[in-house]
């Protein structure tokens, strides 16, 4: 048996070559056909039946057909098993998943034939190219090849679209990874095991970009791929979903383009190890590779960085300020955009340090410019809208663009010599020491971007006037002193008075309520809201009067009053930040009752000073009433919800001007009442009228998106909301009276957990759960307010007695630390109770 001897690293590559005729009857064949399929039944047996047929015939090797089926749901793998059974040379392979990739992965993986090919099951190629495929890898002249319809000489027979299609696609590659193989997914290639077995570990697609992917990494690890002009007819009942293939091989072309640009494709170490030779390097200052071809490559980077940065851009501004946005994504941008320009663009084998520092030297005119921007824009209209402010990045962007074209070009034209962009190392000298960052250049190299990345980080605050990470959205603490009479919240205790721990909430077998003191008076009309503050012994009580005070709480049983009350014509839903420095108020819809309430709208007051409410800003807000508001837990959003059946999400980043982001979630069927985020903020869930409770995963909130099926284990409609804070249990009451827990650990497959709490005889009004989240409370218009021990959330049982009220309980709330509880009744009374 023939071997091949791997040649030491950087001599010419020794080829196997093949013989043509066996020894005996049982040696090994030396091709194998793998012919994926996927629900072929009608295909598959005409199909190996001609192909085995025209290899007896034609072809002078041994050979077998490997019949690899992806997870097919119809006869195709018992057709398979009777061929297999019928025919010597074919083979089965069964796999659990989809994907051509996942297919020749495994059965190339396991052949042991010497050349490994593969074709469609449609046979759109002609059986004729098939040992002018294979020819060459015989011989040991090239290692892979391909059937090409775009080569000269082919003879295609196929719909416009998919050319038009086939023809963009290949020339992205060229533009994009600067391949020289004309076409990267005709279903008919061939390649040697020996190869394959060096390149199949680096594939990462298995799904139709597998064939680009494996192509790429042959071509750059210095690979012959030979191409053979082929006769193709397009099958008219081809399974590819045109849209989901191109967005996924998109996304291939800029992965592999990464991989490359970055060095985590280990080409040249696998070319090395191949024993071929570098190739040459394209020219920077003109010929092939000149201004109009450099401009193309520097064009198509620029449009993908342009697009990173204003997505990093939009995604960091949900968390601090423009200007720290605008410097974080153009450092990270400006660093990927040097390195994939270096590689792909200029040509340059490496791109050191040298080539970083002139991409931050240009990052920093660039910086200059979109701050300067930013600032002006800010300076002139203080207001301005998001996409007034993405408009006026990318006008200064496309200025930055231009720039950095003509900088980073002088650069790697001046660090090649004006001539390659690199060439091969000379050899070291004997006993010459290996160039590390320890060297005095590359640390004066690593001083001077620093310097220039602390000068830039300079020019950033100072446009920004000390916009600081986190300083986003945040209110100044107002400089006018509280109303006469008001008390101010004591400040946080220092670290030594801070020994004595806060005492622990109690648990559901420690909880005896008991009311504290009289009732507080909040209106002429329902008391709507109880709301502790979380940061402040304070208590907030909303009234559908419109009236909103502020109380006291130091002493539970004595609460005092902190201002005059504040009235909002048409009050509806509130809710406080996590922080307690903000209260957001919506309003219902102009009715007989309210004929001075104008549009819905949403507003926000600044409660950071105790006693003292101040409007931040109001917008118009749906098309009806606006009944609920929630806070996100983490990030400067809320969401509302009304009847006009939709959920709306808002950046509050700048409280005085709340911007709704993207366009109202729908799918509700009548008004939508509650909505809460879960503790970790990344799900938002919304209850309606219809008697279904709807889960959205709202982890971008650009790009919210509904998630699994709508829960509908109510009868009636969910009129209330609560996530426990592990985050893995919702609670829903709904008009009928039932609570129901439901476990959300996996969104996607929610279940409910155990039977609904059913003692409640009327609507449940609202849930709260305990800060330790083993106790939950309701609100119900049963006149009660109750307690539900949730440790066990399968198996909940009330604590004590129903908590009686003269009116319905429309709220209830926990303080901070879980000691005491609040209640709102439609009496008009807010009542504070003890449940230690």
């Amino acid at each position: 048996m023939t071997t091949t001897t791997r040649p030491p690293s950087g001599s010419a590559a020794q080829v196997e070559h093949i013989p043509a005729r066996t020894a005996s009857p049982g040696r090994r064949p030396l091709l194998d056909v793998v012919i994926p399929v996927y629900n072929e039944e009608n295909d598959l047996r005409p199909c190996v039946e001609r192909l085995h047929r025209h290899l007896g015939d034609t072809f002078p090797y041994p050979f077998q057909i490997t019949i690899a089926d992806n997870a097919s749901t119809d006869r195709t793998l018992e057709i398979a098993h009777e061929l297999s059974d019928r025919i010597p040379e074919v083979f089965v392979l069964h796999l659990g998943d989809k994907g051509r990739g996942r297919a020749l992965r495994a059965a190339w993986g396991i052949s042991r034939a010497p050349v490994l090919a593969y074709m469609d099951v449609d046979l759109s190629t002609g059986l004729g190219a098939f040992l002018p495929l294979v020819a060459p890898l015989l011989s040991g002249h090239s290692q892979l090849a391909i059937g090409s319809r775009l080569a000269p000489g082919a003879r295609v027979v196929r719909g416009p679209k998919r050319t038009v299609i086939s023809r963009c696609y290949n020339r992205l590659l060229r533009v994009t990874l600067r391949v020289r193989f004309s076409d990267a997914q005709c279903g008919f290639k061939a390649i040697r095991r020996d190869a394959a077995r060096e390149l199949l570990p680096l594939v990462a697609d298995n799904g139709w970009f597998f064939d680009t992917e494996l192509l790429v990494l042959a071509e750059r690890s210095g690979l012959r791929i030979h191409e053979v002009p082929v006769d193709w007819v397009d099958d008219p009942d081809s399974r590819v979903q045109i849209v989901p293939t191109a967005v996924a091989d998109l996304r291939g072309v800029a992965r592999v383009g990464w991989g490359l640009a970055s060095g985590r494709l280990p080409t040249r170490e696998l070319r090395a190890q191949l024993g071929r030779a570098e190739p040459a390097a394209p020219r920077v200052a003109g010929g092939r590779d000149g201004l109009g071809r450099q401009l193309a490559r520097f064009a198509a980077v620029g449009v993908a960085s342009t697009v990173a940065y204003l997505a990093l851009f939009v995604l960091l501004r949900q968390v601090t300020g423009p200007q720290w946005a605008n410097l974080i994504a153009l450092a990270v941008t400006a660093v990927a955009n040097t390195a994939v320009n270096g590689r792909l663009t200029f040509g340059a084998a490496t791109v050191g340090a040298g080539g970083h520092l002139a991409g931050l030297a240009v990052f920093g005119l660039g910086l200059t410019l979109t701050s300067g921007a930013l600032a002006a824009l800010r300076s002139a209209d203080p207001g301005a809208p998001r996409t007034v402010e993405l408009a006026v990045l990318v006008a200064a962007n496309v200025l930055a663009t231009l720039t950095r074209f003509a900088a980073l070009r002088a650069w790697f034209v001046r660090a090649s010599g004006g001539r390659a962009a690199s060439r091969p190392a000379a050899p070291a000298r004997p006993g010459a020491p290996a160039r590390t960052w320890a060297r005095p250049r590359y640390r004066y190299v690593a001083a001077a971007v620093a310097v220039l990345i602390a000068a830039t980080t300079g020019s950033a605050l100072a446009l920004s006037g000390g916009d600081l990470p986190g300083a986003a959205g945040q209110l100044p603490t107002p400089s006018p002193p509280p109303a006469t009479g008001a008390t101010v919240a004591s400040a946080p205790p220092t670290a030594s008075a801070a020994s004595a721990a806060p005492p622990s909430p109690p648990s559901a077998d420690e909880i005896r309520p008991r009311l504290l003191g009289a009732p507080l008076p909040t209106g002429t009309d329902w008391a709507t809201s109880a709301i502790f503050s979380p940061s402040s012994p304070i208590l907030i009580t909303a009234n559908r009067d419109g009236s909103l005070r502020q109380w006291n709480i130091e002493d539970p049983a004595r609460p005092r009053a902190l201002d005059e009350r504040l009235t909002v014509n048409g009050l509806a839903g509130v809710a406080l930040s996590p922080d307690g420095r903000i209260l957001a108020a919506s309003t219902r819809a102009r009715a007989s009752d309210l004929p001075d309430v104008g549009p819905p709208s949403l507003r926000l007051w600044d409660t950071s000073v105790p006693g003292v409410l101040r409007l931040l800003g109001s917008v118009p807000a749906h098309l009806d009433t606006v009944i609920s508001v929630a806070f996100h837990p983490r990030r400067h959003l809320l969401a509302t919800s009304s009847w006009d059946k939709t959920v709306q999400l808002w950046d509050v980043s700048n409280p005085r001007l709340p911007v709704p982001l993207g366009t109202p979630l729908t799918g509700h069927t009548h008004w939508v009442f509650p909505v809460a985020f879960s503790a970790d903020g990344n799900l938002l869930a919304s209850g309606s009228i219809d008697g279904t409770v709807r889960l959205w995963d709202v982890s971008n909130p650009l790009l919210p998106r509904p998630v699994g099926r709508p829960l509908a284990g109510h009868s009636a409609g969910a009129y209330s909301l609560a996530f426990a804070p592990n985050g893995r249990v919702l609670a829903s009451g709904a008009t009928d009276g039932t609570i129901r827990l439901w476990d959300v650990s996996d969104p996607a497959n929610v279940r409910p957990l155990g039977a609904p709490i059913t003692e409640h005889y009327d609507r449940v009004w609202n849930l709260a759960f305990s800060p330790g989240g083993d106790v939950l409370a309701s609100a119900s218009a049963d006149l009660t307010a109750r307690l539900w021990d949730v440790h066990d959330p399968a198996n909940p049982r009330r604590i004590g007695e129903p908590l009686s009220h003269p009116d319905i309980v429309m709220a209830v709330s926990f303080s901070a630390d879980g000691r005491h509880l609040a209640t709102a009744s439609w009496d008009h009374m807010v009542r504070l109770w003890s449940l230690a």
